[in-house]
């Protein structure tokens, strides 16, 4: 029974270390959760965003070697003489 006497020395320390930890577990998940909604908000305007033309979609499409130098040339002749 601590209820006159205190909990002495080793219940400030207990108490110290609850509360760090829990303070810590906020922290973390906090930050979690800051980092999944930076995520989204990155990956939903992505690097196809708006800022994108239609001549860097192509030549990321030829450097990846998804169309050869062919069809390239034909799509980019074709988006230029659109304009």
């Amino acid at each position: 029974m601590w209820w006159y006497e205190g909990s002495g020395w080793m219940g400030w320390i207990v108490t110290g270390l609850v509360t760090v930890a829990v303070l810590l577990v906020l922290v973390v998940a906090g930050l979690t959760a800051l980092r999944a909604v930076d995520r989204r908000a990155q990956r939903d305007s992505g690097p196809s965003g708006p800022s994108r033309t239609s001549e860097q979609l192509l030549d990321d499409r030829f450097a990846r070697g998804e169309i050869d130098e062919v069809e390239y040339e034909r799509r980019r002749d074709l988006l230029r003489s659109a304009r």
